[in-house]
């Protein structure tokens, strides 16, 4: 996972994007290749969402361009489903709508001094299919250690749940260092078929002290 600031059909914007993939051992029963990749201006409002996936037997790729006509939030969807056929579909909504990647950077940039353990925030986001209805619950602090050095952070910890056909599920829980920096330190993905984890390995660039650092 990677964030970075860029430019975007020329404008300032925020990068991010994941690369997930199965290890070997998973591959001999489901092949996992997924690459997000997610663009948000300065406000963190969503402006480009693609994901390509390759999982099990099929491969698809979802997109979705955001525009906020009138202070709506209008996607253009655009899905290439597994037969290579083409679907485009067009919604507006009152709220803003995310992705699978930019709710990262929104939940990177809450202000926790706020939050109650238990906090629910609605979250709702869309693929080129379906609006989820979906939200964050704040889980608390909790200290983690690196898997690769001794280096152990206090880090705020998040939800993301979607309630789809009368079940609510946990997709994703994820880590933030509790400081200023909010660097996300682990990913816990919770898949249909099993589990897949992220452990940051290092960073750099960051724009203030690292407070969250435990002794």
């Amino acid at each position: 996972m990677d964030t970075k600031l860029t430019k975007f059909e020329g404008k300032d914007a925020w990068k991010s994007y994941l690369i997930t993939r199965g290890n070997n051992k998973l591959d001999k029963y489901f092949t996992m290749r997924d690459t997000l990749l997610s663009y948000c201006n300065s406000e963190l409002a969503p402006i480009y969402y693609r994901k390509g996936a390759r999982e099990g037997d099929r491969y698809y790729v979802d997109e979705i361009w955001y525009s906020y006509p009138g202070g709506n939030c209008q996607l253009k969807k655009h899905r290439i489903n597994r037969h290579g056929e083409h679907q485009w579909k067009t919604s507006t909504y009152k709220n803003c709508i995310y992705d699978m990647m930019s709710i990262f950077l929104r939940a990177r940039n809450f202000d926790a001094s706020k939050l109650k353990k238990g906090s629910v925030i609605s979250m709702p986001i869309s693929d080129a299919r379906n609006l989820s209805n979906s939200w964050l619950e704040f889980r608390g602090k909790e200290n983690f250690k690196m898997n690769d050095s001794k280096e152990k952070f206090r880090c705020l910890v998040f939800s993301f749940y979607e309630r789809e056909d009368g079940k609510t599920h946990e997709l994703i829980r994820f880590y933030i260092t509790d400081d200023q920096n909010h660097i996300p330190v682990r990913l816990d993905m919770f898949l249909s078929f099993g589990s897949a984890k992220a452990y940051l390995k290092s960073y750099k660039g960051i724009r203030s002290p690292m407070t969250s650092k435990v002794n």
